[in-house]
């Protein structure tokens, strides 16, 4: 069977559905699938055309103002003249998953896997989308996967198709992770926060930087992986607080670099505007980071208070500060947690057992 992955942007590009999808197609592959990957926007030294894990790689250039919409004509053209068994599209919120939809020959099987995150344009937008392109795309589409019930509530339109849905979170790879954890553990005297993303207002940046500054003269350290259009703006500000000695920047990095960093963390820090499923948070868990998010789309469906800690948004500097503080305290605690927190994981996000759900749907909808 040849499938046909359908993207906004592809490896090396670095993010949650970039690295979704590799995963995925990479093990495909390895199944015995013959997969072909369609994106937008080849990163600076990418090529247009490669091979790269086994597979053929197509970027088209795009119109992405901010890194959103990704409009491509030649997409759209390369699409309508593809030779497929089936389509995959992935994110809902940019054009080649429209694109995918319209495609000449209605007889290749269409599965789409939504992606949810924050609009970078403002949700207003979706009032105009989604019942003009929403229904297009998910009236042609054979199933629809989702990661989480937030999702149905961040689309209503959605719910009309339920008998279509398929929820499964995006899974992480449990043994790569393993060969880093099961030897990370060692005595030490520091409590090392982590945020993993994009770095911009709405993940809620300002405010993890503000509750370390709470927390000056106390055994605590921060590290921010990733890059974004607010990036300068954040260092600007640790360098205003006088915290450039306990918060670091460590730029986009590939998890080569990232998963070290993961081994050797202790607490999670995700507190933003919205997140439907953050494949970053379910590293960070099955790592045995004890995560602290906001109460917004998919976090309450991974973290609850077993294993974490849930805040309101706009999370509040002082009640995350305390809730550290006692986490610095009381190591016990701290390791109860971290404990539940990679026992959850491992229940949930492994993503050798979506990979068998994710090809069940491929061989239902076959033609």
């Amino acid at each position: 069977m040849k499938i046909l992955q359908v993207c906004p942007r592809y490896y090396p590009h670095i993010g949650g559905v970039e690295t979704h999808v590799r995963s995925v197609s990479q093990r495909l592959q390895k199944a015995g699938f013959e997969v072909e990957i369609y994106s937008t926007d080849a990163p600076p030294g990418a090529l247009k055309q490669e091979i790269l894990d086994d597979i053929r790689v197509t970027r088209f250039p795009s119109i992405s103002p901010h890194d959103t919409v990704y409009f491509s004509s030649s997409l759209r053209h390369a699409l309508n003249k593809v030779e497929a068994d089936l389509i995959h599209a992935h994110n809902y919120r940019a054009l080649p998953m429209l694109f995918a939809a319209r495609v000449k020959r209605q007889d290749i099987p269409l599965v789409v896997t939504m992606h949810l995150g924050f609009s970078k344009i403002g949700r207003w937008i979706y009032y105009i989308y989604d019942p003009i392109f929403g229904k297009k795309i998910f009236g042609r589409a054979n199933r629809i996967i989702v990661c989480t019930p937030a999702e149905l509530t961040e689309v209503p339109l959605l719910r009309g198709y339920e008998h279509k849905i398929a929820f499964i979170p995006n899974g992480v790879d449990l043994t790569e992770i393993d060969s880093y954890h099961l030897a990370r553990r060692q005595p030490k005297t520091i409590l090392d926060l982590l945020y993993v993303g994009r770095i911009e207002r709405k993940k809620g940046i300002g405010t993890v930087i503000e509750t370390v500054n709470h927390l000056k003269g106390l055994p605590v350290r921060l590290r921010i992986a990733g890059d974004g259009p607010d990036r300068r703006m954040f260092q600007g500000m640790v360098d205003k607080l006088g915290l450039n000695d306990v918060i670091t920047f460590e730029g986009s990095i590939t998890n080569e670099k990232l998963y070290p960093i993961f081994s050797t963390s202790d607490v999670f820090l995700l507190l933003s505007e919205f997140e439907a499923y953050s494949i970053a948070l379910a590293e960070a868990m099955a790592f045995g980071l004890v995560p602290i998010v906001t109460r917004v789309g998919g976090n309450p469906y991974m973290v609850d208070d077993e294993v974490g800690y849930v805040v309101d948004y706009p999370a509040n500097t002082e009640e995350v500060a305390t809730i550290l503080k006692r986490l610095v305290s009381d190591t016990k605690l701290l390791n109860q947690k971290s404990q539940k927190t990679r026992q959850y994981a491992l229940n949930h996000f492994d993503i050798e057992t979506q990979m068998q759900r994710i090809i069940e749907i491929y061989e239902s909808v076959k033609r």
